[in-house]
């Protein structure tokens, strides 16, 4: 039947098309990642969805093409026509080209298959975790088992990194486990569990993301305080079916950055200058808009003789994906800051890059850690260092995963 033959080959064309949209749009979102209010949305959605509704669209169109819809015999269409060959033959390479550039630059499977060597002698090992969402009580377990499965206690964290301000004996209990070498130092809204000395410069800041000014005027969205209720209220509803904890999202809230200095010279050959970051969670807030308030204020506290030393290393909940324009700029204006007094002639850290990249791989999500689908939590290194391990460590606690990073020098 001619008709139904043209409608096979319709279908084909139109499946074809449609896969070809969604890798187009796949390759937009990570093109322009946050830069624009609504497409900070659409940069959030996982890759792998995308290339999964490509592949099944790709799927159905190729079955269309065969020569009797009724016949056993699979064999292809035997007079398809040269548009609708080339077109299925466009979208065949396009979704292999996109599983390899996945493959390659968002999975990192070249780390699994020559992964960095190992240098335990000259190595530190950091945990960083979001613990805000568990009260001081909840918490009881021991900081020793923040390890990646498979290691002992030659695994260990030389220091944590924890968003928390939890009361001091729930944590120093928790702490016990790791050994008695341990200290625990508050610094701002974070906590540090080190068996390392920590140095001077240490402190911390709070940046208003919401301050009015010619460089952050009219970048963000306005939101209804009624429209942000019934998003509030949609969002905790799915949070009960996923296991996850119901929130607030505050229109109103700071960026969190603490610092402090540990003595690594018998390890790495210098001190390490760490940053802890935690950027605002609401999700209807525009990231671009907040990093560049963030980084203004940096500039202009830099300015004033008062920021903080650039950093070697950051950690911390970012709220926002791996690769996004907005953590890139907030960077971009902390590795421009004056470097920090030790060592003396310690050169500017460079551009910083997240230590998935060097030795992670897979699908590293951190929240939310009942239902993992996005990586919020990061760790960036300055040029002089190198990660020879990255895990996500699931603590079966906590709205987050925590990341396990093996640090090293070049």
């Amino acid at each position: 039947m001619p008709w139904f033959s043209a409608i096979l080959r319709f279908l084909a064309g139109a499946f074809a098309l449609a896969s070809l949209a969604v890798l187009a749009l796949w390759t937009l979102s990570r093109l322009i990642t946050d830069r624009f209010a609504y497409s900070q949305y659409l940069f959030w959605v996982p890759s792998h969805f995308f290339l999964l509704l490509a592949a099944g669209l790709l799927l159905l169109a190729l079955p269309l093409r065969l020569k009797n819809w009724n016949s056993p015999n699979l064999a292809l269409r035997g007079r398809t026509p040269v548009w609708a060959a080339r077109l299925l033959l466009l979208t065949v390479i396009a979704n292999a080209l996109a599983a390899l550039a996945y493959a390659g630059l968002e999975v990192r499977l070249l780390n699994a298959v020559w992964p960095t060597a190992a240098q335990p002698q000259r190595s530190v090992r950091l945990v960083g975790w979001n613990l805000t969402t568990i009260d001081a009580w909840e918490y009881g377990r021991s900081f020793a088992t923040l390890t990646p499965s498979g290691t002992g206690a030659e695994a260990r964290p030389d220091a944590l990194f924890l968003t928390t301000t939890q009361r001091r004996a729930p944590l120093q209990a928790a702490v016990a486990g790791l050994g008695p070498d341990y200290s625990i130092s508050a610094v701002g809204p974070f906590t540090v569990v080190s068996r390392l000395p920590l140095l001077a410069p240490q402190g911390s800041i709070a940046l208003p993301v919401d301050f009015s000014d010619g460089a952050t005027r009219g970048l963000d969205p306005t939101i209804s305080q009624a429209d942000r209720l019934q998003l509030e209220n949609f969002y905790n509803r799915w949070a009960d079916r996923l296991g996850f904890s119901r929130r607030e999202f505050h229109p109103l809230a700071n960026a969190s950055v603490s610092w402090v200095t540990l003595d690594t010279t018998a390890q790495l050959g210098r001190p390490v200058v760490v940053w802890m970051l935690d950027l605002p969670s609401d999700p209807f807030r525009f990231r671009w808009r907040s990093a560049v308030a963030v980084a203004v204020q940096l500039r202009r506290l830099a300015a004033s003789g008062g920021a903080p030393p650039a950093p070697d290393l950051v950690i911390g909940d970012f709220n926002t994906p791996r690769g996004s324009a907005s953590i890139d700029h907030i960077l971009t204006a902390a590795r421009a800051l004056p470097a920090g007094p030790q060592p003396a002639g310690r050169p500017a850290p460079g551009e910083l890059t997240h230590a998935f990249n060097h030795a992670g791989w897979g699908l590293p999500a951190t929240w939310p850690r009942a239902t993992p689908l996005l990586h919020i939590d990061h760790c960036y290194l300055a040029p002089w260092l190198r990660a020879s391990q990255y895990h996500i460590l699931r603590p079966l606690i906590s709205d987050h995963n925590a990341q396990y990073v093996e640090i090293t020098p070049r």
